[in-house]
């Protein structure tokens, strides 16, 4: 399903498709909302809650991942990431875990069709630490950073408007600690709770599509019947055969390749660029002398997280500016910009020496979306000729 999707994708967009090794449910969900909250602003387009194929060992689930293909089906025997992409989706662009750079590089061209990041990071802090209060800080680091990073690369992509981000993971991870199972010889052919081999002496060909030991401690898939291309026991509750780094107590956290729906039950979702946008606002301020050449201040206060194009403004109570002008301004992100706004012909006060402006600003995204806002303020008016203080070229006119 989900190769077919992103095929579809590469139709219409540039794909940057993101394997996050390792991510369970619960933090894909932490991931999407960080990714919201980014300069970038990506925003979900599309999600599926999903069952990732068995086993959930990293070898196998990308391999499914990446073709669409049941582990069974892999005829050559090949489970390199990188040598199935090549297959699936010519000219693929990848990255590994450290490889921004590449990403950078690779999503600054406009040929690009499908970037792969292969990142491995979250999935490396189940396996090197053995403190669970330590793991779950350090997963949590590494999600937000990704997050960060993720931002960064796309808004540093002169393209970052036509990039669809796909988030998805190989598998998720048992919630708190495994213990290993007792009475299991050491030299199985063991990743956390997959043991790749027969250990409960199913038949195949009997029909049966799994069976369990008395203790309910494992269960023993059948290879025909799960499309795998091994025979595959799991470990059943909270337990693991080995291969896995250890506390003192032989406990080991975020164990997977057991078929608990932590383990399972995966996300994948598309992202895009949808920035939420609030409105500007602007007001005009100044003073001048009625009838002779003046300058007023415009200010615009934008509070949004992408920079807008001024581009015209219309002031009722400015002759010539009545019609509205063109104006080639912009306003950065989350900024304020003071413009000087020239007056061939400053207006006569209303009340007083007061003149109320209404006004409208038309104004653009990045993307090219226009809106426009509604322009306040207040003109001092100024009349050095008032008729209770007839002047010197009154009297000449005389």
């Amino acid at each position: 399903m989900q190769t077919s999707i992103v095929q579809e994708l590469l139709t219409r967009r540039t794909v940057l498709w993101v394997v996050v090794d390792g991510l369970n449910y619960l933090n894909h969900q932490l991931l999407l909302r960080l990714l919201s909250e980014t300069e970038s602003e990506l925003q979900i387009e599309e999600h599926y809650r999903l069952l990732g194929v068995l086993p959930t060992i990293t070898a196998k689930a990308k391999f499914s991942l990446t073709t669409g293909r049941f582990p069974r089906e892999n005829e050559k025997g090949n489970w390199n990431v990188q040598s199935l992409l090549a297959d699936e989706f010519p000219g693929v662009k990848y990255a590994g875990k450290a490889q921004l750079s590449r990403l950078h590089e690779q999503l600054a061209e406009d040929t690009t069709g499908l970037c792969y990041w292969n990142m491995t990071a979250v999935d490396e802090c189940y396996h090197e630490q053995t403190d669970g209060d330590a793991v779950r800080r350090n997963v949590e680091a590494q999600i937000r950073a990704l997050s960060g990073n993720l931002s960064d690369i796309i808004m540093k992509s002169p393209n970052r408007d036509r990039i669809s981000v796909v988030i998805s993971t190989d598998h998720g991870q048992m919630i708190g600690p495994c213990r290993p199972l007792n009475g299991i010889r050491s030299n199985i052919k063991a990743h956390g709770r997959t043991a790749s081999e027969s250990l409960l002496a199913l038949s195949p060909v009997a029909g049966e599509a799994f069976i369990e030991n008395e203790e309910k401690s494992i269960v023993e898939l059948n290879p025909i019947r799960f499309q795998l291309d091994e025979p595959t026991s799991l470990a059943l509750g909270h337990y693991y055969f080995g291969a896995w780094t250890t506390d003192s107590q032989g406990r080991a956290w975020g164990v997977h390749g057991g078929l608990y729906p932590e383990e399972v039950v995966v996300g994948f979702s598309i992202l895009s660029r949808k920035p939420r946008r609030q409105p500007i606002s602007a007001e005009i301020r100044g003073e001048g002398e009625v009838g002779r050449l003046g300058t007023v201040q415009l200010t615009v206060d934008n509070p949004n997280r992408a920079s807008v194009n001024l581009l015209s403004l219309q002031v009722a109570e400015i002759a010539d500016w009545g019609s509205g002008k063109v104006l080639q301004e912009t306003v950065n992100a989350a900024d304020t910009a003071l413009i000087e706004i020239s007056v061939q012909d400053f207006p006569p006060p209303g009340a007083g020496d007061k003149l109320p402006i209404t006004g409208v600003l038309y104004y653009e995204f990045e993307d090219g979306a226009r809106q426009k806002c509604e322009v306040k303020g207040a003109l001092s008016c100024r009349q050095m000729y008032a008729g209770k203080r007839p002047s010197l070229r009154d009297r000449f006119n005389r």
